[in-house]
């Protein structure tokens, strides 16, 4: 990564160029607060992002002291609970603190949460997971690694598509990122030729799916008799709820046995690999489900995850090498210039989205749009197969290769 030098058009030069000559070392120390999820219905997130910040705080140093500046990075962590009143505490306690930098939340509907609370209090925060258009936002203080649902839409649209889906029935999750999620794949979707059901919509935080299932069979009862069941599909929209869904869903004797899709939360997820009916059932209905992974070919892509992955233990999504490149953003720019912390949220913000266009991540170019939204790139479709070892696992079952900025010409290709 090559030195970057910020344009004046984003700073006042006598507040923040470097003191001394462009090349010359600047030494700082940035406290960043985490606020993760170890915990509720994204706690399969938690471990992957403390694994690859550990990463972060290692290693970025080192790479920023190699161009000439210095920084030092020191993360504190707080549990949301996946919970958008939790997050809202934390990133209180965490103010009191005298944190100012943020990564996470990492769901949209605690994006939602803490928005007006972080723009009053001058707040900048970027999330490596939250992923609902509608925190597409210029006038707030808040940034993303992974790119907008637009293009999970468009993920989900190619696939039921290639696989000569007629209609699908959508189950999901009532936040913003379900809802959300569901409109755009649904117009999608009908843009190609396709149609969909109602569908059935349940609280976050349910555990009794007895009725969304029901509900769920009554369409595609109806919808199987009219398209066949070969035309006919399941479009879950979950976090690690997705686990109980599917016990329950595998213990209705009528379920119709169509395929199934599923979202960027249920992706990578490793609850599900945990119970062999769980798994069982997402391997024989050919469950596929994508993921925002920006440019796999990146110089640090395979050696970060497969850093992550020995110390989890499991296949990681690519949200938590965003988490990296997330802390990757906001070290350069504070090693830039240094104190960070007296700069403007708005200044800072245009200066990450600047930096952004220039800096190389774990996960590729990591240029935003004037929303701070993180650019259109590569998604990921994964499955479960049986190992070797007779036990399920994800394998990478596709990729959607994005050619330009507004998806046009976006394809669906599988990998076998």
């Amino acid at each position: 990564m090559r030195k970057i030098f910020l344009p004046a058009v984003y700073f006042s030069l006598s507040m923040l160029l470097l003191s001394s000559c462009g090349g010359s070392s600047s030494s700082d120390s940035l406290q960043i607060g985490v606020l993760t999820t170890d915990t509720g219905d994204l706690a399969s997130f938690g471990p992957a992002v403390r694994a690859s910040l550990a990463i972060a705080e290692s290693e970025i140093p080192q790479k920023l002291e190699a161009e000439g500046t210095s920084i030092s990075l020191k993360f504190v962590f707080a549990d949301t609970a996946t919970d958008p009143a939790t997050a809202l505490l934390k990133i209180k306690e965490l103010k009191e603190q005298g944190i100012r930098f943020f990564i996470g939340p990492m769901s949209s509907s605690e994006i939602e949460a803490v928005q007006e609370y972080a723009t009053a209090n001058d707040l900048v925060l970027i999330s490596p997971s939250s992923t609902s258009e509608t925190l597409s936002k210029s006038d707030d203080f808040i940034l993303r690694t992974t790119a907008p649902d637009r293009g999970q839409a468009v993920a989900i649209a190619a696939a039921l598509q290639f696989y000569g889906t007629r209609f699908y029935c959508p189950i999901w999750r009532a936040d913003d990122f379900g809802d959300d999620l569901t409109l755009l794949v649904g117009r999608e979707f009908q843009k190609r030729g396709g149609n969909f059901a109602p569908g059935s919509r349940y609280p976050s935080g349910t555990t009794d799916f007895t009725e969304a299932l029901r509900q769920l069979e009554v369409q595609l009862d109806a919808y199987v008799d009219f398209f066949g069941q070969r035309s006919a599909a399941v479009y879950a929209i979950a976090f690690d709820e997705i686990f109980e869904l599917i016990t329950q869903a595998s213990a209705r004797p009528f379920f119709p046995p169509v395929r199934w899709y599923g979202s960027d939360g249920i992706a990578l997820n490793t609850r599900v690999l945990e119970n062999s009916v769980v798994g069982d059932f997402i391997r024989k209905t050919e469950l596929l489900s994508p993921i925002f992974a920006g440019d796999r070919s990146a110089p640090d892509y395979e050696r970060i995850r497969s850093e992550i992955q020995s110390v989890v233990g499991q296949t990681v999504r690519p949200y938590a090498l965003m988490a990296y490149d997330a802390a990757l953003l906001l070290a350069t720019v504070g090693a830039e210039v240094p104190p960070l912390e007296e700069q403007s949220s708005a200044s800072i913000v245009s200066a990450l989205i600047e930096v952004s266009k220039k800096t190389v991540g774990a996960t590729g170019n990591l240029s935003m749009d004037s929303n701070g939204d993180r650019m259109p790139g590569q998604y990921e479709y994964w499955k479960v197969i049986t190992g070797e070892d007779g036990l399920n696992i994800w394998k990478l079952g596709g990729i959607l290769n994005v050619p330009s900025s507004d998806y046009s010409g976006a394809t669906f290709t599988p990998v076998e």
